[in-house]
């Protein structure tokens, strides 16, 4: 099994775009995160623990159990500064850690391409030769899911699928 037969589509968002804005395409993909992009080239991955965090003060992330005591109108304020604020200004003062996204030959395999993932602390790999198509990423989701299912079976049960 090579790159090219495990390609998925993931959101790309506008380095441009707000940071609420990104965070209803996550929450509304059911993805872990978006790849963001400049123009329609990849830049990095930001995930939904990176938004989550934005919005919360420092003082829950302290002391999680201060969160209980927060009604609807607390919580709507949290969120209001990231309307405001873009995806690239959030990356610009580092209050965001965006996770680069390498790139991985299509004909590479589950082992390159979980060694690469691995390698680079990020989950997402981008296909080279994938840039027009809509199933462009390869996830290290993807490559556990291709692993398991191929093997080990009854007649091969070393598994051969890395």
């Amino acid at each position: 099994m090579r790159a090219t037969d495990i390609r998925v589509a993931i959101p790309m968002v506008d380095r441009r775009l707000s940071v609420a804005a990104a965070s209803r395409v996550i929450a509304d993909s059911g993805k872990t995160g978006v790849v963001v992009s400049d123009g329609n080239i990849p830049m990095g991955v930001i995930t939904a623990l990176d938004v989550v965090r934005l919005a919360l003060p420092e003082y829950l992330l302290n002391d999680p159990s201060l969160a209980a005591t927060l009604d609807e109108q607390a919580i709507a304020e949290m969120v209001a500064p990231l309307r405001e604020k873009t995806l690239a200004e959030v990356i610009a003062d580092r209050t965001v850690r965006l996770r680069d996204v390498p790139e991985v030959d299509a004909d590479a395999t589950m082992v390159e391409i979980a060694a690469v993932l691995v390698a680079a602390g990020c989950a997402v790999a981008f296909v080279a030769g994938s840039e027009e198509a809509d199933e462009r990423f390869v996830t290290l989701s993807t490559v556990l899911e291709a692993v398991l299912s191929a093997g080990p079976t009854q007649s091969d049960p070393a598994g051969g699928a890395w």
